[in-house]
């Protein structure tokens, strides 16, 4: 199971200190002017535009460099075009996108943004997590079985959404999409498509759908629980399945998000926490007890769910269901503070390798830092099932 992480810029130093926390797998959205130019300020490219540079810096003809970066720290590369939806002549201008990103050709010399001494550092780490893998028979127990069966799956299975086939050329290894027609148009440019959240992978009818289509990797809602997740990963093991783990949880379904973040009004989610309260009492309330519970509620609620959405718990369950990668979200967050998820997040995937059972892995398991405000009543689990078991 590997970490995949968001990358918003290429400052110096940005890819690397990603590998060295423990990613494996970035992406990243485009920042284009020229879509702007021809739709306007209000027809997103990508879920993130309203961000503008604090998520997306990375323009068209910076892409094929991002990703040639991406691929010499030993890591896959993701681009999203996961806007809410795209009229027909925005589809055209995606095509024509795709084609751009898929005629990526192998490139001499050092990567841009990659020193010969980082490339250097990124072998000597690549041999040392081979060393350590190879130190414990519990790690080869735990760990080498889920792993041996991904790379066969991966090998047999030529269309899949891969880490290492686009390795070396400046083509991404998969294209993150909210719709079907979208996902198309990245398979005809001969790219791997990888379905959002938008598409509401909720169930196998939708997910079977999706695979007929040509979707091989697939991102399920955040709202899944730990076992709808695994009966699809039991279901489908031609699929590879990716989570959600740390950071920007939602009050909300994605797929019914109107993924407008505007700065001038903001988000529904974020209107609705910032305005005003009007309570209605219902019918059958009944005096003060009923009153009292449904305000203190939607107090809780308001303050404390999904301030810094956490599924830290959970690891163990999914690398053991056959999770391929779990998602840290957050390409407008701190970069420190997304380095230190990203790295705590890779050291409790290292004790869950090892651990002979999920209480073994949740009595070892490192906490965030800030546990008492993050893990408070459980409003910022991803799968409070974990801690609260129904």
């Amino acid at each position: 199971m590997k970490i995949l992480a968001p990358l918003a810029s290429l400052e110096p130093g940005a890819i690397e200190a990603r590998y060295r926390a423990g990613a494996r797998e970035l992406y990243f959205g485009l920042a284009s002017a020229a879509w702007t130019r021809r739709f306007g300020p209000y027809c997103n490219i990508n879920r993130m535009s309203d961000f503008g540079s604090r998520a997306n810096t990375i323009d068209e003809k910076q892409a094929a460099n991002a990703t040639r970066s991406i691929h010499a720290a030993q890591c896959s590369a993701f681009v999203t075009l996961n806007a809410g939806l795209y009229e027909a002549e925005q589809l055209t201008y995606l095509r024509k996108l795709c084609q751009t990103l898929a005629e990526g050709k192998a490139c001499a010399g050092t990567a841009d943004g990659m020193t010969g001494g980082a490339q250097g550092d990124m072998q000597r780490e690549n041999a040392r997590m081979t060393n350590v893998a190879g130190d414990g028979a519990n790690r080869k127990d735990a760990a080498a079985t889920s792993e041996a069966s991904a790379i066969k799956a991966e090998r047999s299975n030529g269309d899949a959404a891969v880490s290492h086939k686009r390795r070396g050329t400046n083509a991404p290894d998969g294209v993150i999409v909210s719709t079907r027609a979208l996902g198309r148009i990245v398979a005809e440019a001969g790219l791997s498509p990888v379905a959002s959240t938008m598409l509401d992978a909720c169930n196998a009818d939708v997910v079977r759908a999706l695979r007929n289509v040509g979707f091989k990797r697939i991102i399920v809602p955040r709202e899944m629980s730990l076992d709808e997740i695994g009966m699809l990963t039991a279901a489908f093991p031609d699929v590879e399945f990716e989570a959600f783990l740390m950071r920007d949880g939602c009050m909300f379904s994605d797929s019914h998000c109107f993924t407008r973040h505007l700065p001038g009004h903001g988000a529904l989610c974020g209107t609705l926490r910032m305005s005003e309260r009007r309570f209605v009492r219902a019918k059958d309330a009944q005096g003060f007890a009923d009153v009292h519970n449904s305000e203190l509620t939607d107090e809780l609620y308001r303050s404390f769910h999904m301030k810094r959405a956490c599924g830290l718990c959970a690891i163990y369950r999914l690398l053991h269901m056959g999770v391929a990668a779990v998602k840290i979200v957050g390409r407008a967050d701190n970069e420190q503070e997304l380095l230190d998820d990203i790295a705590l997040v890779q050291r409790n995937l290292d004790i869950a390798q090892t651990a002979p059972s999920e209480q073994a892995y949740l009595n070892a398991m490192e906490f965030p830092p800030d546990r008492a405000a993050t893990c408070k009543l459980g409003l910022n689990c991803y799968y409070p099932e974990v801690r609260f078991p129904l």
